[in-house]
């Protein structure tokens, strides 16, 4: 009789809800998310001295109680929303996801920039630092307790985006930064463009 296997946090289902941006696109919340992440945004508009309704027309949301429940750690915003966060703020993805950074720490500031969809990129950059360690799918599936190989796999070939959580995780594990994993302009050869997390 086999080992059961227990499903992480990553790979149980969690409910999407959907906000607007002033565009009119659709920006998907997702739970789960690093736990550092609402308080680091509250500290950046407190910082501004904005409050959450010019916070959020600021960073494009139609509605400001999007940015409440962000702060208050009961949603956490898409990967795309991470990113367009940075880029208004001025900040780097690995302060926003990384909790091994500090709240009030002096942050690295990065210049905006407009950003593509963040898995243009990242099923390549998995897949060469999987392949450079000589990990097989399974073998990445345990070492971040995930509870099936098919979830890397779908990684992978772009047909599944990772939680901003398991971007945090997979950065961690790699010794990338979130910004090597999430930004297109960052190649993907290792040899030149990969800053140690340290």
């Amino acid at each position: 009789m086999g080992r059961p296997v227990i499903p992480s946090r990553h790979s149980i289902g969690h409910e999407c809800s959907c906000v607007k941006l002033l565009s009119g696109s659709p920006v998907a919340l997702w739970e789960p998310m690093p736990q550092l992440f609402g308080a680091k945004l509250r500290h950046l508009r407190e910082q501004r001295e904005l409050s959450q309704s010019e916070h959020a027309r600021r960073v494009g949301l139609a509605r400001h109680t999007h940015i409440n429940h962000i702060e208050a750690g009961r949603r956490a915003p898409s990967l795309e929303l991470v990113l367009h966060l940075a880029g208004v703020l001025g900040v780097t993805t690995d302060y926003l996801l990384r909790d091994s950074i500090p709240v009030a720490s002096l942050v690295a500031q990065s210049p905006p920039r407009q950003f593509g969809t963040p898995i243009q990129l990242f099923s390549a950059k998995l897949y060469q630092l999987r392949t450079q360690r000589a990990l097989t799918q399974q073998d990445l599936t345990h070492q971040l307790g995930l509870a099936s190989q098919g979830y890397i796999s779908k990684l992978e070939s772009g047909t599944k985006q990772p939680s901003p959580d398991l971007v945090a995780e997979i950065a961690e594990f790699f010794g990338v930064t979130t910004e090597y994993l999430l930004r297109d302009d960052l190649p993907v050869d290792l040899s030149t463009s990969v800053v140690s997390a340290g």
